[in-house]
């Protein structure tokens, strides 16, 4: 099969669960911000390889945009690399949160995301280094490419049982076993580690993916608790991330706003008391409309509720006993909270189908 019509087949194939209609209309997203892109950087669309190719999942279409700023404030990599690598690492994430499902026809679309993304890593490495891939290069080519300039390949073993398994289930519908996902999900996470630091003196968490998210008020907030705890300021970076949880949740609180809350004329004691005993039920049905797993819930509950000042500057408090001046200064815990909330801001954006039914509605809501 010619290289075209592999690649044609992949996108096909690629299509996820979701709403036919939203892949497709991000998909042309991609295709339309892989243009202005190249026109920017007056380059070919050659010049970058097979991004033209990214799989249809929804959550890339602001890639060309401004994927490349927040990755490329740490180094000085090219424009279409540091695209690759946030691409590559959006890749990682979905596939992890499939696999984590114990089902195995996802455990099939993680194990190809994986696949995915090492070979745009690969790619990557192959772009900064102006190796030229050819235009049928495949897969396994890759190794050789890089190996030639003294690159090594870590895990080559692993990465080839994940590509033989991508192609089973791709070209022949065979679906691993869930275990077999989550020992793939730890190896690739484990190849993306070593070869970032190895060719791109670059630390798998410092590829920001706030730039997939499309909502700029979340979109600036995230960015901000991400640049604080890159500079160890750990106490600022948790303040943001309150923020964040707080704009996500009272946004879609006005779904479940009850009848109560609109009365004004009511004993203001007894609502309050009401109020504050159905809220952490509110909290557990915004997380349900939104997919927020009960693990991911867990780790972002404790983050308390911020107030905005009118200059813009968020106000939080603190309370014990779980917030101490031990997890006040916990990167670990501010990192995973970070993580969490980008990949619900991401998948939330993916969810509202924008393209299907325009931005009207979304307008609206918000």
């Amino acid at each position: 099969m010619a290289g075209r019509e592999i690649r044609q087949a992949e996108e096909r194939w690629w299509r996820p669960v979701h709403s036919r209609d939203m892949v497709e209309g991000s998909f042309l997203r991609l295709q339309r911000n892989v243009q202005r892109l190249n026109k920017e950087t007056e380059q070919p669309s050659a010049a970058i390889p097979h991004l033209t190719h990214i799989p249809t999942h929804a959550g890339y279409m602001a890639t060309a945009e401004r994927g490349y700023d927040a990755t490329n404030r740490k180094t000085s990599m090219k424009r279409e690399v540091s695209l690759q690598l946030m691409v590559a690492k959006r890749m990682y994430t979905q596939g992890a949160e499939h696999a984590c499902s114990n089902n195995k026809l996802l455990s099939g679309i993680a194990v190809s995301l994986f696949q995915d993304s090492i070979e745009l890593a690969l790619l990557a490495a192959i772009n900064k280094n102006d190796i030229d891939p050819g235009r049928r290069a495949e897969f396994n080519t890759y190794f050789e490419l890089l190996e030639k300039q003294d690159i090594e390949i870590p895990f080559k073993q692993i990465i080839r049982q994940i590509n033989n398994t991508r192609i089973q289930f791709k070209h022949y519908g065979v679906c691993p076993d869930p275990s077999e996902a989550l020992r793939f999900e730890e190896a690739t996470k484990a190849f993306l580690d070593k070869f970032l630091l190895q060719c791109f003196d670059l630390e798998i968490e410092q590829v920001s993916l706030c730039s997939l998210i499309e909502d700029d008020d979340l979109r600036f907030i995230l960015s901000r608790a991400e640049a604080n705890l890159n500079s160890q300021n750990i106490t600022d970076c948790l303040k943001h991330l309150c923020a964040a949880k707080t704009v996500i949740f009272s946004r879609h609180a006005r779904l479940l706003a009850p009848p109560l809350c609109r009365s004004t004329d009511r004993d203001h004691g007894i609502k309050d008391m009401i109020r504050r005993t159905i809220e952490p039920l509110e909290t557990v049905a915004i997380a349900g409309v939104l997919g927020i797993n009960a693990f991911e819930l867990r780790k972002i509950l404790p983050l308390p509720s911020a107030s905005k000042r009118p200059n813009g500057d968020w106000d939080v408090v603190f309370h014990a006993p779980f917030w101490n001046s031990e997890t006040l200064r916990d990167r670990d815990l501010a990192l995973e909270a970070l993580e969490i909330l980008v990949s619900i801001s991401i998948r939330t954006e993916e969810s509202l189908k924008p393209v299907r039914y325009g931005r009207e509605w979304m307008n609206n809501f918000y």
